[in-house]
């Protein structure tokens, strides 16, 4: 069984509320990952498509912890919309980050397998339990007490793979997945950068899909 297939990721510069995603034209077959955080209280919205041909549906979120609220949803694509945007808002117009990533050769669990976690040191034991093998780990990391960017990643399960951070005043976001090739238990989080942490981390796995059935057996037909 091969794993899910990451496609690509888009990041639009953070800033304040609402920010918007580029144009991009999703097939069929594929899950859409969205993942946004914003500063102190303020609330997110369900994200929202240009073509409101998509379904979110929010996995795992922390709301007001160490000063951010953070959030993944995801939406499968029955039928190809064409050329989209998504949009992402929170109250207050508070600063908003960012990301969609798009995967292909998934199979969601109706309850996928999730993480939050948060800190004060460095985010370095934070573990998700997966439940499938040959799954992915997607996962953001934000931190309130510094806009210096985390730079040294766990690798005990996977080399993590960062798709965006982006820091602001005294805050930063990052965006990562893993590969996580055995079922069971799957370590993320940071171990350098910051001189200063007050840290949540979100992490949600995501599974390969199911191959298809074949050599069933026809019992009790004459």
């Amino acid at each position: 069984m091969s794993g899910p297939t990451f496609i690509a990721s888009l990041s639009p510069a953070q800033g304040f509320s609402p920010i918007t995603t580029p144009a991009f034209s999703p097939s069929a077959g594929e899950l859409i990952v969205v993942k946004g955080a914003t500063f102190s209280s303020g609330v997110l919205s369900t994200p929202i498509d240009s073509a409101s041909a998509l379904t979110f549906t929010q996995r795992v979120s922390a709301s007001n912890i160490n000063s951010f609220t953070s959030a993944i949803w995801t939406a499968p694509v029955v039928t190809a919309p064409g050329s989209i945007t998504i949009t992402l808002a929170a109250s207050g117009g508070f600063r908003v980050w960012l990301t969609v990533e798009r995967w292909l050769s998934v199979s969601l669990a109706a309850s996928p397998a999730t993480d939050q976690e948060s800190g004060s040191t460095a985010p370095s034991g934070c573990t998700i339990t997966t439940a499938r093998a040959g799954s992915a780990v997607t996962w953001l990391l934000t931190n309130s007490a510094s806009s210096v960017l985390p730079g040294g990643f766990v690798t005990t399960s996977a080399t993590p793979v960062l798709e965006n951070q982006q820091g602001a005043v005294v805050e930063s976001v990052s965006f990562l997945y893993q590969a996580a090739p055995s079922a069971g238990v799957q370590h993320y989080g940071a171990t350098s950068g910051p001189g200063t942490w007050s840290w949540t981390t979100l992490a949600m796995e995501i599974q390969a899909a199911a191959p298809p059935l074949s050599g069933l057996a026809m019992v009790g037909i004459v």
